[in-house]
């Protein structure tokens, strides 16, 4: 199974990346727009891996409280636009700990730099030029877990993202 482990946006959060959407909409942005139910920050993926109890074990070592976390920018990454979060020591520090936990465990993930974003459209297309118009800074609690995330494809190809287990913060 494909997994990856995430922080899943609360209510507020999920409103305003929806509202972002709505405004790419109104701008006549075509594009594949993800569902709210997949809204996610990712943290590490992992990928194929058959032992999803290994991994939930992993994170329930790594310390971390609750936090806040501010939404600033849309970046992108050639057709997909996200919602780019705020360089922050804590989400740093998060994602190294979760990183060198996995790797202690010997569970392989994929090494990519970490851009902590929340992918909003993918197969993205505008003609009126740069996604830099939309500039949108928002502070959002952002939890007090860890999610381990199934990823796959149903019938029609679309990604269907399901909680496999969710870990509290714990310090």
């Amino acid at each position: 199974m494909r997994l990856f482990i995430a922080l899943r946006p609360e209510k507020e959060m999920n409103d305003f990346i929806e509202h972002a959407q709505d405004s790419c909409r109104k701008l006549n942005v075509e594009g594949d727009y993800t569902p709210r139910d997949n809204f996610h920050l990712t943290l590490a993926i992992i990928g194929e891996y058959d032992d999803p109890d290994k991994v939930v074990e992993v994170i329930k070592e790594v310390p971390f409280r609750p936090w806040w976390i501010t939404i600033e920018h849309i970046g992108n990454f050639n057709d997909i636009w996200w919602a780019g979060f705020e360089k922050s020591g804590w989400l740093e520090t998060l994602v190294h700990d979760i990183r060198q936990a996995l790797e202690k465990a010997g569970i392989p993930y994929d090494k990519k730099e970490f851009i902590p974003h929340v992918t909003i459209i993918r197969n993205a297309k505008w003609k009126h030029g740069s996604h830099d118009l939309f500039i949108f800074p928002g502070e959002f609690h952002a939890g007090s877990s860890i999610s381990l995330m199934r990823s796959d494809l149903d019938e029609d190809g679309n990604r269907v993202y399901t909680e496999v287990a969710s870990v509290d913060a714990h310090y």
